[in-house]
């Protein structure tokens, strides 16, 4: 089933891969935390990445105050020691639920204004099309691929 197209009065479904982009940030920072030791970048590209690597998502402080402690991929700027409740803090996530906005506010809008150019900007924008476009947005704006020269050129 396509999933930009639609039956009902909506004519189009754009997704932003806003998972995508938190699991490759909350990687990168792991790396940074020496919580995996990866010999050669991770290529974000490749279906299935992150089921290799998923239980650093996993990995949370052991003495803390809250119920459902975030990881310290999403909060940490530095691995804490064992006897520490909290971590300093990094410009990802104050809480692990909530993004720094000053950190990805750009980002995120940016994706929007070009998914939503996807289907405005476009004189008949057909299905394929808007796959394609709503595809080269996530690429450029919900990843940390690297991306070629040919994602800037219209």
């Amino acid at each position: 089933r396509n999933v930009t197209e639609s039956k009902s009065d909506i004519q189009y479904v754009l997704v932003q891969e806003f998972g995508n982009l938190t699991n490759q940030v909350l990687m990168e920072n792991a790396k940074n935390l020496d919580l995996i030791t990866y010999s050669r970048d991770i290529d974000y590209s490749q279906q299935g990445w992150e089921v290799q690597l998923a239980n650093v998502f996993l990995q949370r402080p052991s003495k803390t105050t809250r119920q459902w402690p975030p990881s310290h991929a999403q909060v940490c700027s530095t691995f804490p020691s064992s006897e520490a409740k909290t971590c300093p803090g990094v410009k990802i996530s104050p809480d692990g639920m909530h993004w720094c906005v000053e950190t990805f506010g750009a980002r995120f809008t940016a994706s929007i204004a070009c998914l939503l150019g996807c289907v405005y900007n476009v004189a008949r924008p057909t299905n394929e099309s808007v796959q394609k476009c709503m595809q080269r947005c996530n690429d450029k704006f919900m990843s940390l691929a690297m991306l070629s020269d040919e994602m800037f050129k219209n």
